[in-house]
Order: C-alpha cells, then structure tokens, then sequence
C-alpha cells in the first residue's frame, strides 16, 4: 500500500490531501494559529508611522513570528502521518520555509519530499485534483 500526501498551505493553514494507491483517501485542514499583526504588550497602529508597534522592539516581534512559524511547522510534520511521498504546493512563500524547514530538521520528516510547487488558492477539490494528477504523472 502506497500513501501519498500533498499539502498546500499558507501562513493561515495547511490543507492535507491523502492519496493510498493514488485514490483520495482523506483531507484535513490545520489552522495555523498565527497571530500576525497582534503582539502581546504592543498597540496595533499605536506606533510610529512605518515603524513597529508601540513598546515592543522589531527584534521581539521577529521573534515572535520565527517562533509561531516552527510550532506550526512542527505541528504540520506531525500531523502528515506515515506518508511515502509529500508534495509541498500552495501560493506563498510558507512552502518554501517548510521544505527549509524540513532540510534543517530531517529527523521530524521520514517520509520523500518529491516536490515544492507554486499554485494559486484552490478549492478542495481542485487540491485533491492536482495532488492525484501529479502523482500520476510523476
């Protein structure tokens, strides 16, 4: 039995698509629980123009973000199951951190990265259609 996984995501959330034997098995969607624009101690807008939120540095809210990336990430490679092969799809940059991501930390994925593509947003039917067409075509 082949499983099979794609998974489009953006910062917002990760969209699973599972194939097993190149048949739709399962689709699950995980939010990301980023807070972008919301720091904790700081005043949204309460800053100076084009500058950062009032009372918290630009090194703290970098933090922040990198910090909330990697849970995220963690939490996306430990939600993919037992999957022989993942492609990595969606219209941001998220995918490309994510295969970075994996690269740093080859032990938290033991499944193929076969690929990272750029798509534009999709419904769920038109992921799960482009999940099956890539791994039969590929």
């Amino acid at each position: 039995m082949k499983k099979q996984t794609g998974i489009w995501l953006d910062s917002k959330a990760a969209h699973f698509i599972e194939l097993v034997d190149g048949e739709a098995a399962g689709y699950r969607k995980m939010e990301s629980g980023h807070q972008r624009g919301h720091v904790k101690g700081g005043v949204h807008g309460g800053g100076r123009q084009g500058g950062t939120f009032a009372g918290v540095s630009e090194k703290t809210i970098v933090n922040r973000q990198h910090n909330e990336e990697r849970d995220y990430f963690e939490e996306v490679l430990g939600k993919m199951g037992d999957a022989d092969e993942v492609i990595l799809f969606g219209p941001g940059e998220a995918k490309n951190h994510l295969s970075s991501f994996i690269k740093e930390h080859p032990h938290g994925f033991k499944s193929g990265l076969r690929a990272v593509l750029t798509t534009d947003k999709m419904t769920k039917n038109q992921q799960v259609a482009f999940v099956k067409r890539f791994f039969e075509d590929n």
